[in-house]
């Protein structure tokens, strides 16, 4: 679309099925003027996991593993909150004072022989545009337990319980690839001492 051309800077990974066997991450795209603007003052960020496809566990196990990552890799001011995917955005950024909110989509998610097959979109809504200022596209799938992710899935597990233990190392191998192309802000002193309280939370 042409107005889509306008709005996003075409920073785009893309699957070439005759030279990837195998391509997590369908698309990637960043606002165009992100680093003038959005960079400098959308930082304080929470999660929305969307109800179609989930229930409540598996929107926590998302949220929890989603938030550790990317407190660990990204420089949001990322708060625990996960937010109630029934009150529009507007109104979560008014109620929390957010500068954006990261919502998360499945178009598919099944278990099967072992198997973990996905496809999920997230996008960062930045709260005083309003607008998407980054969004990406990912699919794949994993097994359902991982000999290297042993120590991840119980740890998830114990957290929130045993019906998320075939989720907990799909959903970290594909949230690793889907999230690494999420722009970071440019944090201020101040903001760096706020990201570590939120981080400790």
């Amino acid at each position: 679309m042409k107005s889509g051309k306008k709005i996003f800077l075409a920073m785009i990974l893309v699957c070439v099925p005759l030279l990837l066997v195998s391509c997590t991450v369908r698309y990637s795209r960043i606002k165009s003027g992100y680093e003038s603007s959005e960079r400098l003052r959308l930082k304080r960020i929470m999660l929305l996991v969307e109800s179609a496809h989930t229930d409540e566990k598996i929107r926590k196990l998302f949220a929890a593993v989603a938030r550790e990552y990317i407190s660990h890799h990204k420089e949001y001011i990322f708060f625990p909150k996960l937010l109630d995917p029934a009150v529009d955005l507007v109104s979560h950024c008014a109620k929390e004072k957010l500068d954006g909110i990261l919502t998360v989509r499945f178009y598919r998610l099944e278990k099967r022989e072992g198997q973990v097959d996905m496809e999920v979109q997230s996008a960062l809504y930045g709260c005083s545009t309003p607008a998407i200022v980054w969004e990406a596209l990912a699919r794949n799938n994993y097994a359902s337990q991982d000999s290297d992710l042993t120590t991840l899935t119980t740890s998830y597990t114990n957290r929130i319980g045993p019906e998320i233990a075939d989720y907990a190392a799909p959903f970290y191998l594909i949230e690793r690839k889907l999230f690494e192309s999420l722009p970071d802000p440019l944090l201020t002193e101040e903001d760096i001492e706020a990201k570590i309280e939120a981080d400790s939370l």
